[in-house]
């Protein structure tokens, strides 16, 4: 299977990152050092129907409700977080947790040199996929369910946009040596697995028919699973559907996304879809098929690129964070990163100087 990924492993291995920004990475990568190692089998409740190996969210914007004894079934209230998602009962936060440590660690041995991070990137992925004690079973079936109506959601497959990051930090270990020939294989069959059962379940097909970033962020997860299992077909063909069914009922020619702008958060969304977008785009460059220079993704970095400024409002419906969440302008940061490096531009990369915020990660992935 030929090396292929997202990110461009030579250019980071060989950037010299000033000072500031590679003490604030590598101290991030120190924290993931200190995480135990994280899987399904941690949870504290277990999904209806299925077992602790079994992946369990709930649906982020569903709440009690108030004029029931028992709160069932569930209301949403669109774009507020319900506390209980973020919860030790469930999966979600590991799964989060899980994407961000194995990307940084990762990535800190080719920034610092040190293959311990990197060995302990493979502790992790070996946790949560391979070791038969404690590995997740290859589906979502339990994914954002909802007390009182549903058990799980095709919906859910969203939170799979974690295990993004994990293929390109299992691809560093590979490339590396640190993982070995059968774990590397038994994550590439987990990994397949996945790929299939999301191509074939009905919550798969359900949100492959979504028109926001839930039907962008599945094309990418195809794409991406499809590079990294070597189904470099599969992967291509995912792509060039994505251009129509995805960029172009996506974003209007003045740059707008119109599914994305009507939500509750909407600059955290038009930037989580175009995100998923340029996910899209750079699996494209790895098999052939021009992306970047589609005439609607420009503009639509251009119409959030302009609110990169402090001082300048956005003009759309935008509830505050959670505590716990980094700034909406993190999502920008991470785009404008992207940009500068695909479309070689300088001007994106003074812009993103404008709001980074914790954005180190995503200067060392697009330098």
């Amino acid at each position: 299977m030929s090396d292929l990924g997202i990110l461009d492993l030579d250019r980071i291995a060989h950037v010299s990152f000033a000072a500031n920004v590679r003490t604030a990475f590598l101290r991030s990568a120190d924290d993931a050092m200190k995480r135990p190692p994280l899987s399904v089998t941690h949870k504290s409740a277990l999904p209806p129907g299925g077992t602790i190996h079994d992946y369990y969210s709930f649906g982020p914007y569903w709440w009690p409700d108030p004029t029931k004894p028992d709160g069932l079934p569930y209301i949403k209230r669109d774009g507020e977080v319900n506390p209980s998602v973020h919860s030790e009962a469930t999966d979600r936060m590991r799964l989060e947790h899980l994407g961000q440590s194995t990307l940084t660690l990762a990535l800190a041995s080719l920034v610092d040199r040190n293959p311990a991070y990197l060995d302990r990137a493979v502790t992790l992925l070996r946790t949560w996929f391979i070791d038969p004690a404690t590995r997740m079973n290859p589906n979502f079936e339990f994914a954002q369910a909802i007390p009182g109506k549903c058990t799980g959601r095709g919906i859910g497959i969203i939170d799979g946009f974690s295990f993004i990051p994990v293929t390109e930090a299992a691809r560093m270990a590979r490339r590396s040596g640190a993982i070995s020939d059968a774990e590397h294989a038994a994550l590439r069959t987990w990994f397949e697995q996945f790929l299939d059962w999301l191509l074939t379940h009905p919550y798969g097909l359900a949100e492959r028919a979504e028109h926001n970033n839930h039907g962008t962020w599945y094309d990418a997860q195809l794409a991406t699973y499809a590079l990294f299992t070597g189904r470099h077909d599969l992967a291509r063909s995912v792509v060039e559907q994505s251009i129509q069914l995805r960029i172009e009922k996506h974003i209007q020619p003045d740059g707008r996304q119109p599914h994305e702008l009507a939500r509750t958060r909407s600059f955290t969304y038009s930037c989580f879809n175009l995100d998923g977008l340029f996910t899209l785009a750079w699996v494209g460059r790895r098999v052939g098929v021009e992306v970047w220079s589609h005439p609607f993704l420009r503009p639509a970095m251009e119409f959030l690129a302009q609110y990169a400024e402090a001082d300048r409002p956005w003009p759309y419906p935008e509830l505050e964070p959670e505590a716990h969440l980094p700034p909406p302008k993190f999502r920008l940061f991470r785009l404008l990163r992207q940009a500068a490096v695909a479309w070689d531009d300088s001007r994106y990369d003074k812009l993103s100087n404008q709001c980074e915020t914790i954005g180190h990660i995503a200067r060392v992935c697009w330098p």
